[in-house]
């Protein structure tokens, strides 16, 4: 992601780069460009967060992981850089609705944002940028029952080991029937459940999760994991946000290594979203994020097969996202700017009416199945 969002600060026809923070010594003095393989461009990374905070910059666009690390560990880093008086957009996933985090953590945030006379806006496409498609789509209904938002990918050519361990890849059937996925995927899509009910104008009072595993077929070999015939090489999980008793927001991933399973309903393109809503009138749209070889050069230059195109796509849109929002974030008010502070002029929603099927909600055709 630091890649790939460092590229689109180069290219970007608005932005000037001014600083770059790297969070190893051995990747300081290095010039940006050659991260990513741009251009020469004058700014020499520095490992030292003091030296980079005494730049003069307007925004600094935080791609630390969120992976092994707490919210209070992202707003400590996040709440230096708002004090120091520049805007901070990130991509962290449980970052984006803080207020499920508790009143102190936004407290903080808030603090740090008046201190600095700074904003904050955490983005990325899943979540933000796709649920920006989902509030078109219920822009279009006259009413909304409820609302269905897939990821799918093929986690093969990712390039952060620890995923793979995280996601219960390679477990036999044994251990993968203890192997709980929530905490993880609640922790990266819980922001995500709660902002598009809170978007829709409703508190959810119970979340309910649904996990399934597929075992591999043959060997997989990945470049940086290996997964053994018989053992876990595709998972997908849903989490249900219900409204007295109601299913209402469903958040949902899929993510696999080799092949596809056969019995799922096949994703869209090699890789890309699902959102569905159901309603009046009824919605579904998927699309794939696809990208070419030809698009990267130094340290991101390989030769990848289409799903890891596709993938790379899915990155690349999330840099997007943060890279062009900055001249806007630097003209916002002081303090937290969610996606529920920009959502489009939306119909009323009746979530107090449901059809046929509420206890399930909304899904995209065969995607439970």
């Amino acid at each position: 992601m630091g890649k790939q969002t460092l590229k689109g600060i180069i290219n970007h026809p608005d932005l000037d780069l001014a600083g770059l923070w790297v969070h190893s010594p051995e990747k300081a003095g290095i010039d940006a460009g050659d991260f990513c393989g741009a251009d020469s461009t004058g700014v020499i990374s520095s490992a030292s967060v003091e030296d980079v905070l005494a730049i003069d910059a307007d925004c600094v666009a935080y791609l630390a992981t969120d992976l092994r690390r707490t919210p209070a560990e992202l707003v400590a880093d996040i709440g230096r850089i708002l004090r120091s008086g520049k805007n901070v957009v990130g991509v962290q996933a449980s970052m984006n609705f803080p207020t499920i985090h508790g009143e102190d953590l936004v407290a903080e945030l808030e603090d740090a944002c008046r201190e600095g006379n700074t904003s904050y806006y955490p983005t990325g496409i899943n979540a933000n940028g796709s649920q920006t498609v989902l509030a078109a789509m219920a822009s279009m209904c006259q009413r909304v029952e409820s609302t269905y938002l897939c990821e799918m990918y093929n986690f093969e050519t990712y390039e952060d080991p620890e995923v793979f361990g995280y996601f219960g890849y390679g477990l036999t059937p044994e251990q993968a029937s203890s192997h709980d996925l929530r905490p993880l995927f609640e922790y990266l899509f819980g922001p995500a459940l709660h902002m598009t009910a809170r978007w829709f104008g409703v508190e959810l009072d119970e979340v309910r999760w649904d996990q399934e595993v597929a075992y591999a077929e043959r060997d997989v070999v990945a470049p940086l994991f290996r997964v053994d015939a018989g053992t876990v090489s595709a998972i997908r999980f849903n989490l249900d946000g219900y409204v007295d008793g109601q299913c209402r927001v469903t958040q949902g991933g899929c993510y696999w290594l080799g092949d596809y399973p056969r019995h799922w309903e096949a994703p869209p393109g090699e890789g890309g979203y699902r959102v569905a809503i159901k309603g009046e009138p009824e919605m579904q749209v998927q699309w794939a994020t696809r990208t070419r070889n030809e698009s990267f050069r130094g340290p991101l230059a390989k030769e990848r097969n289409a799903e890891g195109l596709a993938i790379m796509g899915g990155l690349m849109a999330t840099a997007a996202r943060a890279v062009n929002s900055i001249p806007e974030l630097c003209r916002a008010a002081p303090g937290i700017v969610t996606l529920c502070d920009q959502a489009p002029l939306l119909p009323p929603v009746d979530w107090r009416r449901g059809g046929v099927g509420d206890t399930e909600g909304a899904v995209f055709a065969g995607a439970r199945n």
